[in-house]
């Protein structure tokens, strides 16, 4: 994911929030209640429909992967609009956790020493929160370079089972990102990540039949495990 603030401030004062960061909120929900996430293109159409009427801004932001995604920026009253679209028990949440965003970064001004002081400390343990997912990610990295032999490649199955990810969803996230599309019924790997070393493509015969398979090389299999520990990976 591209590095983007939860809430930022416009010149007039004015939070937001982007897009992609309020589907995050509304994924960690839908996946508490038991709901499916909801795609990234899917929801910027469902975003794109329900402010059809607003006048919003769009900004173009580099993915890992060196394609790029555009994405909206909502203010407080457009992130609940879009938010009611989602079920009872999703929307009830996900309305209660905007609101606490939001009132959280209204702009503190410490008026006296122990008020600085305690913005500094909250500052300092978000910090430290932000570090210790980091270090709870790396170990799912990590754990590739350990387990899987240089030089071997495997299928989108077999790599599926190995970063414990739902091959559906690992599948729906690499062509959502441009590193997969489908061609005649086969999945295969943009160009660019083929020469980065992510993948090859192996042709051959099988009774009779031509058949074409994407593997992932150990290099692949952990640029993928990397670009989604957080949202893929099942402890």
């Amino acid at each position: 994911m591209s590095n983007l603030t939860n809430i930022s401030k416009l010149s007039n004062n004015e939070l937001t929030m982007s897009s992609r960061d309020l589907l995050d909120v509304i994924n960690e929900v839908r996946k508490a209640e038991g709901e499916n996430p909801v795609r990234v293109n899917q929801f910027h159409d469902r975003v794109a429909d329900e402010l059809s009427d607003f006048n919003y801004k769009t900004f173009v932001v580099e993915n890992l992967n060196n394609t790029q995604s555009t994405y909206f920026e909502l203010n407080q009253d457009m992130c609940m609009l879009v938010a009611m679209r989602e079920s009872k028990r999703v929307r009830r949440v996900v309305l209660d956790q905007l609101k606490n965003k939001f009132n959280q970064n209204q702009l503190q001004v410490p008026q006296t020493l122990p008020e600085a002081l305690r913005l500094a400390a909250q500052a300092i343990e978000e910090n430290i929160q932000l570090n210790e997912k980091i270090l709870l990610d790396a170990p799912k990295v990590s754990f590739v370079d350990n387990f899987v032999d240089v030089g071997t490649t495997k299928s989108l199955r077999e790599t599926a089972k190995i970063l414990k990810m739902s091959e559906r969803a690992m599948i729906d996230s690499l062509e959502e990102d441009r590193i997969l599309f489908r061609q005649s019924g086969n999945l295969l790997p943009y160009a660019n990540h083929i020469n980065n070393g992510y993948f090859e493509v192996k042709t051959g015969e099988r009774n009779g039949h031509a058949y074409t398979q994407t593997r992932v090389s150990t290099k692949g299999m952990a640029y993928i495990a990397k670009r989604y520990a957080s949202e893929l990976m099942v402890v």
